[in-house]
């Protein structure tokens, strides 16, 4: 039988140093892992709990503004309502009284100018104005005087209303119009111009058409004036 050599092994013993070193590469990379890790950790838990934040904390401030702007803008929304209905109503009286200027102007040129031949007592206007929610109304009669060499006049006036009533002309004498304690008629007094004010009242479903002014003088004979109804309304704005 062949005979084989004995194999040798050669057994050579690591040192301390080169195991000790292994440990130590093992160590550092694992902290490093771990620090890479915590800190990418933290990038992901704290990055999106504070973009939302600061895109929430914009979208406020900028909620806010408008807003703010909102509220200015009503406020001058409301001023300006107030002050254009201010104007409006100013503009209202300024009519009004320049309405009544007019006719002031009017009724003294009527006045001092009148009829070159007119003469003695007359009626130079008649204003009728419906009492609100009733059927009355109160009147005005302007009485001038004429004649220069007049010392002036006395008497009593009184008026009538024609109208339709229930279809059929009818005449409202100025018993049926007055309180009872006028029914001799309101009495006048002067010597260039007068103004007897008074009221009537006309009963229900009487459409009235004309109105009649007479005078009754205590010198001179009696005289009627005769105005359309419409044209004697003045307005109650």
């Amino acid at each position: 039988m062949p005979v084989h050599p004995i194999p040798r092994h050669i057994v050579r013993p690591s040192t301390p140093f080169q195991s000790r070193g292994w440990w130590l590469v093992i160590i550092v990379l694992w902290l490093l892992s771990l620090a890479l890790a915590w800190n990418l950790g933290g990038r992901w838990t704290q990055q999106p709990a504070t973009a939302p934040n600061s895109a929430k904390q914009s979208t406020y401030r900028a909620m806010q503004k408008l807003q703010q702007q909102l509220a200015i803008l009503q406020q001058a929304q409301r001023v300006n309502q107030i002050a254009v209905k201010s104007l409006r109503n100013t503009l209202v009286e300024r009519d009004g009284e320049i309405e009544n200027l007019r006719s002031d102007v009017a009724f003294y040129a009527r006045l001092v100018g009148g009829d070159a031949h007119r003469t003695g007592l007359g009626v130079l206007a008649l204003r009728l104005q419906p009492l609100e929610k009733t059927a009355g109304y109160t009147f005005t009669v302007t009485l001038t005087q004429a004649a220069k060499r007049d010392p002036g006049s006395r008497g009593r006036l009184s008026l009538s209303v024609e109208g339709i009533q229930a279809g059929k002309p009818v005449v409202l004498d100025w018993a049926h119009l007055a309180p009872s304690e006028q029914r001799k008629g309101l009495p006048f007094a002067f010597k260039y111009f007068q103004q007897v004010r008074g009221m009537l009242v006309l009963p229900p479903g009487f459409v009235p058409s004309r109105v009649r002014v007479r005078l009754v003088p205590k010198r001179g004979k009696p005289s009627e004036w005769a105005f359309a109804w419409a044209k004697t309304l003045v307005s109650t704005r």
